[in-house]
C-alpha cells in the first residue's frame, strides 16, 4: 500500500491545507482507505453493576491485555478475525470469562463482564 501525503505553502509561506491521506489506486488515482477491522470492546463491573477501573482484561490465544478505565471499559483494535475468549482479572475477585467473535468487517463487538468476590487466601511461608 502506498500512502500519499501532500503538503503545500500558500503564498508568504504559510502552510495550506492538506489533503487527507489516501491510497494510490489505478492509473495513480487516489481511493480511500479501506474499513478498518471491527474493535472487541467492553466493559467490566463488579457484582452490584458499578464500574471496575485497573482490571486486567486479556485475549490469551494472542497474548494482548489491557487495563480498563476508571469507568470500567477497555477496547482491543486491530484483531484478525475468529472467536476469542476474553478473560478479566482482579486481586480479591473471580477470573471472568466471556467468548467474542470478531468479523473481517462489520460492527465492533462489545461483551460486559462481571467480576464477583473471591477470598483469597495467602500460605504463610
Amino acid at each position: 500500500m502506498v500512502v500519499l501525503t501532500v503538503t503545500c505553502a500558500a503564498a508568504g509561506g504559510a502552510p495550506a491545507h492538506a489533503a487527507p491521506p489516501a491510497t494510490a489506486g489505478l492509473a495513480g488515482v487516489a481511493t480511500p482507505e479501506p474499513p478498518a477491522a471491527p474493535a472487541l470492546t467492553g466493559v467490566v463491573r463488579d457484582g452490584a453493576g458499578r464500574p471496575l477501573g485497573n482490571v486486567t482484561v486479556a485475549l490469551p490465544a494472542l497474548q494482548r491485555q489491557t487495563t480498563t478505565d476508571a469507568e470500567g471499559r477497555f477496547a482491543f483494535r486491530g484483531l484478525p478475525a475468529g472467536t476469542y475468549q476474553v478473560t478479566a482479572f482482579q486481586v480479591g475477585f473471580a477470573v471472568a470469562r466471556a467468548t467474542a467473535t470478531v468479523s473481517e468487517r462489520g460492527a465492533d463487538v462489545a461483551v460486559a463482564l462481571t467480576l464477583r468476590p473471591a477470598t483469597v487466601r495467602l500460605e504463610t511461608v
